[in-house]
Order: C-alpha cells, then structure tokens, then sequence
C-alpha cells in the first residue's frame, strides 16, 4: 500500500446523526450505487431498536472514510451506513407530519436532511449520494416525493424505506401517547450514542488505501470494487483518481453496463490474461499490486480499459458495430465461438484485435474455431491448461513474437488435437448439450452442401433447423427392439444419433418407431438427415457407423492448420 503520513490522518468518534448534521457529505459519482437489500436494512433497524430499548450508552456501527476537511467531505467507505440513517431520520420526520408536528418535522428536516443555501436559494441535502442515486435519493427520501425506479438501486432505496417507515410507525404505535417523546429518543440515540469513527484524510487517493480494509459492515466488495479502488489508490491525488475515474466509467459503457456484474469481472481477467498471462479470478487482485506498484503503470493501465471494453463487447456480440469493420468471415468466426460459448480463447483474441491486420486476424480467429471445437469434442479446452496456453499465447502476440495464425498454431500445438486424436474422440463423442450438438450437425450439413466456410454458422443459415434425437430420451423398448434398454440413456446424447429437421419437414412427435421416422428422414430437406434413410435398422452399430462418417466430414469442416 502506498504510505499515509499518520499527521495527515485525523481520527475521531461521533454520532453519527452529528456526522451527518455537521458536514455537507458527498458520495463520488464514480462509487457503486446503494447495495443494502432487505435483510442489511431489517438488522440495521433491529440493532438499533435494541440499543434503544435497552439503553445502550454507546452503539458502534463502524468506520466512515472522509476525503477532505473543513465541513466538506467526500465518502470513501460508509455510505450505506450514512445513507440508511438519512432514510431513517427522514421516516422519523414523516411521522412528525403524520401526526401534525409540522415545527418539529421541518427542524428534523433542516438539521439532518437539507440546508438552505442562500447563495443558490436552493436547498442542499446534507448527504448526496453517486451520479445514479444522487437525484432519486434527493428526491425519495430529502424532499419526500414519489420519483419513479429506474434501476435497481432505486428499487432497493424504496424498499429501505418501505420497511424503515413500518418499523417507525410500528415503534410509536405501540407508545400510546408518549410517541412524540419516543421520536425525541430516537434522534438523540442516532445524535449522540451510534458511534462510527470519523478517518479524515487530505486527499482522496489516501483515503483508497485506507477504504480496502475498512469495509467492515457494508455490502461485500466484488473483485472489479477492489481493483478500481487499488487503481484508485495508486492514482496518487485528485486527478490520477479522476484518470481511473473516467477510464471506469468509459468501460462500463462500453460494455454497456451501469453497474459493474460478473461479465466485468470476466472481461477484467480476461484482459489482464491477454497482457500478462492468465490469471485466476481469485488471484486477479494480487497480480495487478504486483505487476502495477506504482501511478506510472496504474495510470497506465486504467487507460487501455475503455478500448479493450470495446473489443470484449465485440467478442460476446457479432452485430456489434466494430465488425463492420471487418471481412464477413471475422464476423461469422465471433458469431460460431459465440455459440460453442467457452471463454478460454478470448485473451488471445483480444490480443488479436489489438494487433493483426483485418486479414490475419480473420484467418486467425477462423482457425481459433477449428481449435475450439476440437478441444471441445475431445475434453481438453475446459481445464486451467488451455486457458494458461491461450494467455500465454496472447502475451506473444503483443510482443511481436506470434506475426501469424502458423505462429499461433505451432504456439498453441500442445493444447489443439491432432486429426487422429479429433477424429478418434469425434467416433465417441456425446454431446449433450443441445446448442453445441445443434451448431456441430449444422456445420456439417454445411459441409454437406459444399460451403466454402462450413464451420462459420450464419443465423440465415440455421434459422428453422431443429435438433432431434432419432433414438429418443424415454425410448419405449417395444418400439426399438434393436437398442439395449441398458444403452438408452448413453446413446441418445450421441452426435451419430442427432438429426436436424427444417421448418417445412414433418414433426417426429407421432413417429414412435425408427421405420415411421426414416419415412421422415428420406423426404427430408436437410442433405445429412435423408443420408439416415439408408438405415434399415436402428442400433448402436448403426449410430457408431453414422458417427463415424461425421467424424471423417468433420475433419475438413474443423481443420487443424490455419486456412486462408
């Protein structure tokens, strides 16, 4: 961690209501948005009823990290704490108007909640919360009004609310006629005995190295929360903070997000994988403190997040805008991985985009569908060893040593089946999700019709093509006397006894029997379902012989070695 000079840091214990009423509070607009749901909301209502109940003189709700001094802060750490007793101090001014107190509901209000700025002749909300939140809460919960939820954070400050407000009138209901002294208790317990120590520090990145350890009662930190706010840190003073600040935000965009979610942590380890090697999700935090240690190289960093956030958006959308930029063939390659939906080879491609030219890169990202398909079938493109090999492969790019999809290849050759390993593994192979049998038997049928590029899938060519099985699950055995009824249940999910039907085919629903479905088959519109028709009988030599014609077919549809 960067050092902080113990002489700029100022420590000290308040109320926390005091906090409140003695500072103009600002939340970043960069922060995430309020994260507290029912069950945070109901234990903070809860300890807090019990510290009152029981006169506890003192209540600790823990830290709030100030950047800045001088009665203007900005909130490091502690905003759903701050914010959830804002919306509680705002529920006990409610009941002051329920019940006619209008002098009193209006001091609560002007203390606690807003001020009246001559300057502006506005007034000022004493706690403003990030660039999602910050109108909403202003207007739900200062000013009392009905705004409606656009997103999910306006949901949950609703629902705090909602509840905060029962569990108020539920308090005083059960007071009788003491309900206006009961409120009184209410403010000064929040005003002076629910404590927080108050950490003031000169500077907002300061603040960052402080926020990673303190975030004891909030919502857990995700991994992109602790890697924004290390980038944060090493920013160093205001406008390194806004670098990274700006950098964030231009990514979310990109990727079309407001909140960060698991597809941006994913595209952060993702990305780091392409520069640096591949690295675990667990681990993705403690590899960026060791490989960025400083502003220089955090800054850096921060930089290349927007555009890289703009490849990876391309990489899981093949009608995103920058592949109009590129040959229908790198367009259609993004569209076949998209559908085999595996993640191991995207470093490598962001490492693609960034550096081949528009006719390697699409020869390239045609020949990663060979490979991927090929460590599909045969089980070796799912482990730690293929992901490591991709990372691996993409730092090479970046640093010139790969110039070509051959220098990929011979790079990735460990890792990418060989044709007898594939088309050994392609004779056994079951498949039992039907996205991937679906796409696999229509580059076939592609194959079959004589395209130049099978494997690359359009939706034109697919829409209508439905998967069947023509052994089915639940296969009755008076109706197929020749499979084993031991046998059902592993020879359906077999590639050989999967079959497409087009939309104007007959449906198999009626046809119980092989010799009612090979009727179907041999009128069939799809090149490789009338080949079924051959079949007199259907068994598991018959599905072993059929699978292993595929097998031959796809050896050409899926090559090994990079294709112009």
């Amino acid at each position: 961690m960067l050092p902080v000079s113990p002489t700029s840091i100022e420590f000290q214990l308040d109320g926390i209501a005091h906090l409140i009423a003695d500072r103009t509070l600002a939340v970043p607009v960069y922060q995430r948005s309020y994260a507290w749901g029912r069950e945070e909301v109901s234990e903070f209502w809860s300890d807090l009823k019990r510290a009152l109940d029981e006169g506890y003189a003192e209540y600790f709700m823990g830290t709030v990290v100030n950047a800045g001094q001088n009665g203007a802060s900005t909130v490091i750490d502690g905003q759903q704490r701050l914010a959830t007793t804002t919306i509680l101090i705002a529920a006990l001014r409610d009941a002051y108007q329920l019940r006619g107190d209008i002098d009193r509901a209006k001091g609560l209000h002007e203390q606690y909640l807003a001020r009246f700025d001559l300057a502006s002749a506005k007034s000022m909300p004493r706690l403003t919360l990030n660039a999602e939140d910050r109108e909403f809460f202003s207007q739900a919960i200062v000013e009392g009004l009905a705004p409606e939820a656009e997103i999910s954070s306006h949901e949950r400050l609703l629902e705090a609310q909602t509840i905060l407000h029962q569990r108020v009138e539920e308090d005083l209901s059960s007071i009788n006629d003491g309900w206006s002294e009961r409120i009184l208790a209410w403010v000064d317990l929040l005003h002076t005995k629910v404590k927080v120590v108050v950490i003031d520090v000169p500077d907002i990145a300061d603040g960052f190295v402080i926020f990673e350890t303190l975030n004891d009662r909030g919502a857990p930190l995700t991994i992109s929360d602790l890697v924004r706010n290390y980038l944060m840190s090493r920013g160093e003073d205001n406008s390194g903070v806004a670098v990274v600040q700006d950098a964030w935000t231009d990514a979310l965009l990109q990727l079309g997000m407001q909140d960060e979610d698991n597809v941006f942590v994913d595209y952060l380890r993702q990305f780091w994988s392409s520069r640096y090697g591949a690295v675990r999700e667990k681990d993705l935090l403690r590899a960026i403190r060791a490989a960025l240690p400083d502003r220089e190289s955090s800054l850096s960093f921060a930089r290349l997040l927007p555009d890289a956030a703009r490849h990876y958006a391309a990489l899981l959308d093949a009608k995103h805008e920058l592949w109009a930029e590129y040959s229908p063939s790198a367009r259609g390659s993004v569209e076949a991985l998209i559908r085999l939906d595996l993640k191991q080879y995207r470093p490598l491609a962001l490492a693609l985009l960034d550096v081949f030219d528009e006719p390697e890169l699409a020869r390239t990202l045609r020949a990663l569908v060979s490979w991927t398909v090929r460590g599909l079938v045969t089980g070796g493109i799912g482990g730690g060893a293929a992901e490591r090999a991709y990372g691996v492969a993409a730092t090479k790019v970046r640093s010139g040593e790969l110039v070509s999809a051959d220098l990929v290849l011979r790079q990735l050759i460990p890792i990418v089946p060989n044709d007898s390993d594939f088309e050994a593994s392609f004779t056994r192979a079951r498949i039992p999700r039907t996205h991937v049998a679906r796409y696999l038997l229509t580059a076939l049928e592609r194959g079959a019709r004589g395209h130049a590029d099978p494997e690359l899938v359009s939706d034109d060519f697919g829409v209508g093509l439905r998967l069947y099985y023509v052994l089915p699950k639940g296969a009755d055995s008076d109706d197929w006397p020749d499979i084993d009824d031991d046998a059902v249940k592993s020879l359906v999910p077999r590639l050989g006894n999967g079959v497409l039907l087009s939309e104007q085919d007959p449906d198999l629903a009626g046809a119980r029997t092989f010799t009612e479905r090979r009727r179907i088959f041999s009128e069939s519109n799809v090149t490789l379902t009338r080949e079924l028709a051959a079949s007199e009988i259907w068994s598991e030599s018959a599905i072993d012989e059929r699978q292993q014609q595929l097998a031959r077919r796809a050896l050409t549809v899926w090559p090994r070695s990079p294709t112009a």
